[in-house]
């Protein structure tokens, strides 16, 4: 079920809670616990690169990450993952010029096991989630993302459905029953673009991954 004002809690998530069922990272980016792992696994992260930076948002502190090609992300060692759920708060910036900019990626082959990203161009503002370096498709939810607003999102995928949820509304899905491929050794968080053009420097309050699917 989800949950929009789901934020992880200092020091460690309640892991019995149902709401925490399956719960296998969370990042609540406070002081003090800015890049820890608050699910009890122990995958804190880490900064690739460097330029991040903090603010104080709606939700408590959040992370701003450095955009472009070669910009700050953080990364986490990662777990075989089935079915899963990627929950994030973020915010978006209007950049004023076409961008791809990843919000959650697995490495590994190509596009990684799992990619979650939005595209912002000057005829649509979408999301994209897509499994098995895109060989095994993926889904687009059309023109819905917004700039200089928090969003929740969430990106799930059950082995039957590939779905993508805005604010606990259903924004896109597809048909997919493929077994998701297992070469990803980390988890990338990111506000990384697909070029050096892509200045985008998103911004987030929260992430969670788990390893089981969530619905409305």
């Amino acid at each position: 079920m989800l949950d929009t004002g789901m934020k992880p809690t200092n020091p460690v998530v309640n892991r019995s809670h149902p709401l925490a069922k399956g719960l296998v990272g969370a990042y609540a980016f406070e002081d003090g616990i800015r890049l820890s792992d608050l699910s009890g696994h122990g995958r804190n992260g880490t900064i690739a690169n460097s330029g991040e930076t903090w603010e104080t948002s709606p939700y408590g502190q959040a992370i701003k990450f450095q955009g472009g090609a070669s910009g700050a992300y953080m990364t986490t060692t990662s777990t075989p993952l089935v079915h899963f759920a990627i929950s994030l708060i973020f915010k978006a910036p209007n950049s004023g010029h076409y961008y791809w900019n990843s919000l959650f990626k697995t490495n590994g082959t190509g596009w990684g096991d799992i990619n979650f990203w939005m595209e912002s161009h000057p005829s649509y503002k979408r999301y994209d989630l897509s499994i098995n370096n895109r060989l095994s498709g993926s889904v687009l939810t059309g023109h819905i993302h917004e700039f200089d607003i928090w969003t929740h999102l969430v990106a799930t995928y059950d082995q039957n459905e590939l779905r993508v949820y805005k604010n606990g509304v259903l924004a896109g899905s597809a048909s997919q029953s493929a077994a998701l491929s297992q070469t990803a050794t980390q988890w990338e968080f990111s506000g990384q673009g697909n070029h050096s053009s892509d200045e985008t420097a998103s911004t987030m309050a929260s992430a969670l991954v788990f390893d089981r699917a969530l619905s409305a």
